[in-house]
């Protein structure tokens, strides 16, 4: 039986963001969704890397201490991967969405400065994640789930930590109000990347990374 909440579509924005109790996930889905957590985790570290050290008021020096956290994750669902029988994690890690490949990609440009990625990070892509974590948990049933649950308990800790200090780094810059537009702008273009949240639609994705 098909199971009637998929972590995987939720994170995309192609399901309603409820948690929906169902028959556990097989090996294959549940190895789907680890290789989009760690696709995003992976994203989350390198842009968070690529803040400055230097930027103002301690903000890079925070960037640089979250992006190792999301570092670690990525590991973690890397471990997941190789549980389920995945011998190159690399393999499965795709984004869950050609809309989250996008958003990365926007990010990584180097003529991005700290508050556009910070805004992306914090306001865009952490919040879609936190929530998928949190209803992916909540909707874990069964035995096969266990390992799985275990697994989001841990990083739902972290993130929930890390998303109120990642928006005050953004409060912290913006300072006037050229810099409430350029966060404006910013959230708006990355969430038309993403799109609006919808059902009945899968996601699909380029290469893996590895």
């Amino acid at each position: 039986m098909r199971p009637s909440f998929d972590p995987l579509s939720l994170l995309a924005g192609h399901g309603p963001p409820r948690p929906v109790r169902g028959p556990s996930l097989d090996g294959e889905s549940l190895a789907r969704t680890a290789g989009a957590y760690r696709f995003v985790e992976l994203g989350l570290f390198e842009v968070l890397s690529s803040v400055p050290a230097t930027a103002p008021k301690g903000v890079g020096i925070a960037a640089a201490t979250a992006s190792s956290h999301h570092g670690w994750h990525s590991q973690l669902w890397a471990e997941r991967l190789a549980s389920l029988g995945v011998a190159d994690a690399g393999s499965l890690t795709l984004p869950p969405s050609e809309g989250f490949a996008e958003v990365f990609s926007w990010l990584g440009s180097e003529s991005r400065g700290a508050l556009e990625k910070l805004v992306g990070v914090y306001r865009v892509v952490l919040p879609r994640l936190f929530i998928s974590y949190q209803l992916h948990s909540e909707a874990a049933v069964g035995v096969a789930d266990a390992p799985f649950a275990r697994a989001l308990r841990l990083v739902l800790a972290e993130e929930s930590r890390w998303i109120w200090q990642g928006e005050a780094s953004v409060l912290t810059l913006i300072e006037d109000a050229s810099a409430v537009e350029v966060a404006c702008s910013v959230q708006r273009e990355l969430e038309n990347m993403l799109g609006p949240w919808r059902s009945g639609q899968k996601p699909s994705g380029p290469a893996g990374r590895s």
